[in-house]
């Protein structure tokens, strides 16, 4: 769908940066991006996506286009294709997201893609198994995530990877074990 640059973008919730493009989620009314260089005269194109709010943007060593909706699932772009395909929860498969509100995204080195969810933690997806791994809170494990509402997933220059919860604040996370500890002014 092409909309004039006049148009009155709803509110806006986040701005990416994609092949030259930029791209625009909004809070509840979908995706949009504008190709090239903003100016008088550009387009506003809209994804079609279903109706929803967007809650955040990555891209793989593919270079696709990852898009974490809110309440949608997670979609993968593809622009020489044209292909946009939806990854939404299963509850009858454990290999699907855990949930379809996608709070973050990130892409580590080795291409995984890193979902942070509102409710069900972090789901890891592997693209050579073409499937999803939900890391949760295990309340009979005292290092296990401490919240499952992941606003945020960080690597630091260092290596060290912590995750922005909303209720807990931030923990470092140790990939390896799938361990979380708790950051406080004296980590």
């Amino acid at each position: 769908v092409r909309i004039p640059l006049n148009f009155e973008f709803p509110e806006i919730r986040e701005l990416y940066n994609y092949q030259q493009s930029l791209w625009i989620g909004s809070q509840a009314q979908g995706c949009y991006f504008i190709n090239g260089e903003l100016k008088t005269g550009s387009t506003v194109n809209q994804l079609p996506l279903a109706a929803s709010g967007i809650g955040c943007f990555t891209t793989d060593p593919s270079n696709q286009l990852w898009i974490g909706t809110r309440g949608n699932g997670l979609a993968r772009y593809n622009p020489s294709k044209n292909e946009l395909v939806v990854a939404e929860h299963n509850p009858y498969d454990s290999r699907s997201p855990g949930k379809n509100f996608v709070l973050s995204l990130f892409t580590d080195r080795q291409g995984l893609i890193w979902c942070g969810l509102s409710g069900s933690g972090v789901a890891k997806y592997d693209p050579l198994k073409y499937q999803f791994k939900s890391i949760s809170n295990e309340p009979l494990r005292s290092n296990s995530l401490y919240d499952n509402m992941v606003f945020s997933i960080y690597k630091c220059k260092d290596g060290a990877y912590y995750v922005g919860t909303q209720n807990k604040g931030i923990a470092a996370w140790d990939r390896n074990t799938n361990s979380f500890f708790p950051y406080t002014e004296s980590s």
